[in-house]
């Protein structure tokens, strides 16, 4: 990507919905990271998770979730599994 030039999501504008996986989450902090398939990293803490089975929180796992920028970089909103089939 050319200098200055900003990733997709920012092009999507506040609070774009996006794709990605769990890369790792710590359940004694409850906070963790997503990477987007935009190539973006994104905070997300246990509370934005929307999922009754805690078990689901895992590294691998692919959500969707809102994406918002601060001015400390990125952060998850209503993150969400993406159901597997088979």
């Amino acid at each position: 990507m050319p200098t200055g030039q900003r990733p997709a999501i920012h092009e999507r504008g506040y609070g774009a919905m996006s794709k990605g996986t769990i890369r790792w989450f710590n359940r004694t902090i409850g906070a963790g990271f997503i990477r987007t398939d935009d190539g973006e990293n994104v905070l997300f803490l246990h509370s934005s998770i929307e999922a009754s089975d805690p078990s689901l929180i895992r590294e691998g796992a692919r959500v969707n979730v809102e994406v918002l920028e601060s001015q400390n970089g990125f952060t998850a909103s209503h993150v969400r599994f993406v159901e597997m089939s088979g």
